[in-house]
């Protein structure tokens, strides 16, 4: 696989996973580009930036107490970024799984890594897994 010469917007939409999608197509995303459900786990760790415009609803598989946590570390300008993961800004480490096993994953898209019914037979060992090896 290399780089393309030309941006396209819309492919890229296309072509990435999103924060909303289920799990089963988000690993088929990964596996369109030759990836696997390691790559799955494992990349989704390491997301660092995320844009809170203060008017999203709770995801439902986070813990309920989030919510207002989120809010105030979030810019009010909802065109700046923030750090997601506050224990482990600039490094790739395991908190972000240990917040999946205790239902703290911020995107619907990362907590179902952990909270969903396909879990059991894609993701679910791996974020065990993770979770405790650092």
């Amino acid at each position: 696989m290399r780089d393309g010469l030309i941006s396209n917007a819309t492919q890229a939409n296309a072509a990435l996973p999103s924060s909303f999608e289920a799990l089963d197509a988000i690993i088929q995303k990964f596996v369109n580009v030759s990836l696997n459900i390691t790559n799955v786990a494992s990349l989704s760790g390491n997301l660092l930036l995320f844009n809170f415009s203060r008017t999203g609803a709770l995801e439902s598989t986070m813990e309920t107490s989030m919510l207002s946590d989120i809010q105030s570390f979030c810019p009010a300008d909802a065109n700046k970024n923030t750090v997601l993961n506050r224990n482990s800004t600039n490094l790739f480490e395991n908190h972000y799984f240990k917040n999946l096993l205790n239902r703290k994953g911020l995107l619907g898209s990362d907590q179902i890594l952990y909270s969903s019914d396909l879990d059991t037979s894609t993701t679910k060992s791996l974020v065990e897994s993770y979770s405790s090896n650092w």
